[in-house]
């Protein structure tokens, strides 16, 4: 009975029935679709998060970079100075890997790879001295071979002339390397030799070690075990065959492993336990597997050596042998590429004390959260000592989530303003459906119906059609979610963020992660259910509420009409109003207190947009951004082939600045042609012949350069140092290095170079530059060797970074910088004769994204992307876009959210200008009654409205302008549309008033 009721009761309220059924039906729908969203992002932000691994690699750019076997040791002093809690204390820390290396040996393993560090060496036993007549060089017969990478024993080898005399008859012991030469037969070039172990153990003079001779009194020889050779022959033995040990607490997170350069074949990597316990458990490469014939689970013993501050190479000498012998168990094998075939990894070992920072140029590696990476790097980067950087690998994380997390955000900001919007819209149900008939509950229950039956019967009606509601919308919201999660996908692919074409951000691999929504239906039905249960509590709440209301009694309420006249008020409605302002009270302070914490609201919104704008507009104004040349891997920034053409393109463009660029050539060093203004004769270089012309080239090769550039702050051994220590002679500063060409070359060199040699500043040197280019003082000297001899004055000195001693000369005495300028054809086929070796050059921020689009329509090659030209460029843009995606993701949300706050703003406007307006309708009525025209009744009470609310408003825009110093358009445009909200809704309701019967009025409760 009481069920068909309310059937019949919602039947009979048709419209108001369908309307509120519409509205939580668009409620149910929207929030079943935004919890879609919602669940569905956040489900696969978790996979991506699970999935991917972010880390921070720790690099000290020395002048070597990135020679993974150097030892600097200005690296050791640079890091010392670091404050590691920086990165320990870090919440966005997981793990810190300080590097840990160490020379390591297996027995058997054979090393036949470039990067064997004695691959060329040996120790040999020679006698039967002989004459190479045609060259005049000795020849002796190798009796035996006690270390070589390939045995000689018993035949014959032709030795580079050094400063000895062989004698015939006697057995000479030779420390060298052997080279290629002209004839099939092997060439021996004696060395000195070099370990830092053996001087320790006394022997100190390197000298000694390059040739003994070992005749016995009867015309023999003989070599014991404890002969230096004999030790230098096992030393090249052990080291040229040895292995690198890593210790890791976390084998994935190392740059090759998390990179996939590097992966298990077969086993596994380590379990937590090992890494807790450092269990005597080992990870190979193949290439170790195969030549030791070893396999997972073998065990195999490993013997280390370690030195505090040595050279890695240098930390094994044959007389003292190892400090550690331990016997390891396989549980991986992994590939190896060259650079890698000899790596052995085991879980870090306190009781090992593996060197850190001794090895290479890297000197750790941090797990990272991967959303706190950005983080991370904008706090720890601005810290770090001179020339160590820090790079982030994230796998392409930052990529695939970023457009998703915003995406995410804007669907939560939508969900809880719609929720918002649907629990006013329950309200306005319960408050219109049970409240409203609270009459018809009083008639109910005077008639017998019981309280309960009353109750229910509000119950079932406002459960009808919020369940038939909630049912369709989870209808609804399923069949409409494969095609939003498709939009969400496309807007995904589409969503405008930061370029990363040419980034440095880009230098890790992008592992490729596909979005497919694993919805299940249960979200959408627990949304539908979630709102029913909420719709029949709030209707169970005013139910409750109104059976208990008592019922009042009404009083009739009576107004006398006077006839034939109407009341007036001297000075018309204007007075009227300001009267009843100065008599309101407390009535005539709500408004404008109101008024003035909407206009603070409101002017707080403006200036937030307007602020995050003009962060912007300055960021992208003020940055300057550094694009370098590189290789494929991102790593070198030296020795590479620039092309003039390409440099000449780029500066076409009109938006590089400061295009710095770098040739070296290798140099020998010829005297001082002028001191103190008084010319010096000096004798052209006497270039050698036969084998001694290779001795000569090779340490030519292996020593300093002569680098043309026009910068040297940004040449490769001070790029990625603050500041670099120079002095000059009077008149000069670094720019003469882009100065154009003149009579004599200038240049600066090191002090160090400048105390060896006696040079001062103004003298000029004669430098013989061994080239394939041209210059105007080019020799041909014997054997077709090809260089020039050029004078240049030393008009500044540096403090040098490396070990090397540069000259740096003015980049005009090898290519007219003029040649940039000029885009016509002829200038274009002499820039093809120059390569340069580096190149790097600025780009206003403003500007950068222009320049990408140049840059790879041009067709330069990206890393990891190759283009259609093989010349790799890298910008070190990661701190500015960071920056930028930020900035944009605050805008994003702004214009997102506050169209929504305005127009809430402007509801509140509406509803409180009514509201204040209603609750005057007493007055009105008794104006009404005593005959006052309409006009003035509505144009008194309008009026007063519209001074308090100016007067609100005028009072919080100059306490604004007072504390904060500035108005801005957007702020008095918002201020305008507060006031015309509010002057609406005032003028509906005082308009709806004067049309309505007294009696009407007076009757209408509160």
């Amino acid at each position: 009975m009481i069920f068909r009721n309310s059937l019949k009761n919602i039947l009979r309220s048709g419209g108001k029935s369908t309307l509120f059924f519409l509205l939580l039906l668009s409620i149910t729908v929207v929030l079943c679709l935004g919890m879609s969203i919602w669940v569905s992002i956040s489900q696969f932000l978790a996979e991506c998060n699970d999935n991917y691994t972010t880390v921070g690699l720790f690099e000290y750019m020395g002048p070597e970079y990135p020679d993974d076997y150097i030892f600097d040791r200005e690296m050791n002093s640079s890091i010392d100075e670091f404050d590691f809690l920086l990165i320990t204390e870090n919440e966005n820390v997981l793990l810190w890997d300080r590097s840990a290396r160490a020379l390591g040996y297996i027995e058997g393993f054979e090393r036949k790879d470039t990067y064997a560090p004695y691959r060329k060496s040996g120790v040999i036993l020679v006698n039967d001295l002989g004459h190479w007549n045609y060259y005049g060089t000795d020849s002796l017969v190798i009796k035996e071979t006690l270390y070589s990478s390939v045995d000689y024993t018993d035949k014959l080898v032709l030795i580079e002339p050094f400063e000895f005399e062989f004698e015939d008859g006697h057995s000479y012991l030779l420390n060298g390397e052997f080279v290629y030469g002209r004839t099939s037969y092997p060439y021996f070039r004696p060395k000195p030799f070099y370990n830092q172990t053996a001087a320790k153990a006394g022997y100190n003079d390197a000298e000694d070690y390059i040739i003994e001779d070992i005749t016995s009194s009867d015309g023999g020889y003989f070599v014991g075990n404890d002969n230096a050779f004999s030790m230098i022959a096992d030393t090249y033995q052990v080291v040229n065959n040895s292995l690198s040990i890593f210790g890791t607490r976390n084998l994935e997170a190392m740059l090759p492993f998390h990179q996939q350069k590097m992966y298990i074949q077969d086993g596994r990597t380590f379990t937590e336990a090992e890494y807790t316990a450092k269990g005597r458990v080992c990870v190979i490469t193949d290439l170790i597997a195969k030549s030791c014939d070893l396999q997972v689970g073998d065990s195999v013993t490993i013997y280390m050596a370690i030195k505090e501050d040595t050279p890695v190479n240098e930390t094994y000498w044959a007389g003292t042998g190892f400090e550690y012998e331990y016997e390891y168990r396989i549980v991986g094998i992994t590939n190896s590429y060259p650079e890698t075939i000899s790596h052995v990894y085991i879980p870090y070992d306190e009781s090992l004390k593996l060197p850190v920072n001794q090895i290479g140029y890297t000197f750790g590696s941090v797990l990272l959260d991967n959303d706190g990476a950005d983080d991370f790097y904008n706090t720890v980067s601005p810290q770090l000592p001179d020339r160590v950087r820090l790079t982030i690998y994230d796998q392409g994380y930052s990529s695939i989530v970023g457009p998703f997390k915003k995406i995410l955000r804007i669907a939560i900001i939508i969900t809880m303003t719609c929720l918002l919007v649907g629990i006013a819209v329950i309200l306005l149900f319960g408050f219109l459906f049970v409240y409203r008939q609270r009459e018809t509950a009083d008639t109910m229950i005077k008639l017998g119906t019981g309280r309960w039956n009353t109750f229910m019967y509000f119950i079932y009606g406002s459960g009808i059609i919020s369940f038939v509601a909630s049912i369709f919308g989870v209808t609804v919201g399923i069949f409409l979610s494969d095609t939003l999660v498709n939009l969400v996908h496309e807007n995904a692919e589409n969503f405008i963020v930061s370029d990363k074409r040419y980034s440095i951000s880009r230098l890790s691999i992008s592992q490729v992660t596909e979005w497919v929504s694993k919805l299940e239906p249960d979200v959408f039905i627990w949304t539908g259910v979630c709102i029913f249960i909420a719709t029949v509590l709030c209707c169970l709440a005013f139910t409750v509420y109104t059976l208990k209301k008592k019922n009042k009694k009404r009083r009739k309420k009576h107004v006398r009409k006077r006839k034939g006249h109407s009341l007036s008020f001297i000075g018309g409605p204007f007075k009227y109003s300001i009267l009843s302002i100065l008599r309101g009270n407390q009535r005539s302070v709500i408004t404008p207190i109101v008024a003035i914490a909407i206009v603070i609201f409101l002017s707080q919104l403006a200036h937030t947009v307007d602020r995050y704008n003009k962060q912007l507009e300055d960021i992208s104004s003020s940055s300057v951004i550094d694009l370098q040349f590189t290789d494929i891997n991102g790593r070198y920034y030296d020795g590479l082939t620039v092309e003039a053409y390409q440099l000449n393109s780029i500066n076409q463009s009109k938006l590089v600045k400061e295009l710095s660029m770098t040739k070296s050539m290798v140099y020998r060093y010829l005297g001082r042609s002028v001191i103190d203004g008084q010319e010096q004769e000096l004798e052209h270089l006497i270039f050698p012949q036969g084998f001694s012309a290779a001795t000569f080239m090779d340490k030519l090769l292996r020593g300093p350069d002569i680098i043309f550039t026009n910068s040297i702050s940004k040449s490769p051994e001070f790029y990625f140092s603050n500041s670099v220590d120079t002095e000059y002679f009077d008149g000069y500063d670094e720019s003469f290095l882009g100065a154009e060409k003149s009579d004599i070359s200038m240049c600066m060199v090191s002090t160090n170079f400048m105390e060896e040699n006696g040079i001062e500043l103004g003298d000029t040197i004669r430098i013989y530059i061994h080239h394939k280019g041209n210059f105007e003082t080019d020799i041909v000297y014997e054997h077709k060797w090809r260089g020039a001899e050029i004078d240049a004055r030393v008009v500044g000195s540096y403090v040098k970074a490396g070990e090397k001693d540069n000259i740096y000369c003015q980049l005009s005495a090898y290519y007219d910088t003029v040649l940039l300028e000029d885009s016509s054809d002829e200038t274009k086929e002499i820039n093809f004769d120059y390569v340069m070796d580096s190149a790097n050059f600025k780009v206003d921020a403003a500007k950068l994204e222009e320049m990408k689009v140049y840059l790879n329509d041009f067709g330069f090659s990206e890393v990891n992307n190759i283009g259609m030209i093989r010349t790799f460029l890298i910008c070190d843009d990661k701190a500015y876009n960071s920056t930028v995606d930020s900035l944009n993701q605050k805008i994003m949300h702004t214009n997102t959210l506050y169209p929504f706050l305005y127009v809430l703003v402007g509801i509140v406007a509406l509803l409180l200008a009514y509201l204040l307006a209603v609750s005057r309708k007493k007055e009105i009525a008794l104006m009404m009654g005593l005959g006052s025209p309409k006009i003035s009744i509505f144009l008194s009470f309008f009026l007063e409205q519209i001074v308090l609310s100016t007067i609100g408003c005028v009072i919080g825009l100059a306490g604004w302008r007072i504390f904060t110093g500035q108005l801005i358009i957007r702020q008095l445009l918002l201020t305008f549309g507060f006031l015309t909200c509010y002057y609406i809704g005032s003028a509906v309701a005082l308009i709806i008033m004067n049309n309505s019967v007294v009696m009407s009025i007076l009757r209408d409760e509160e």
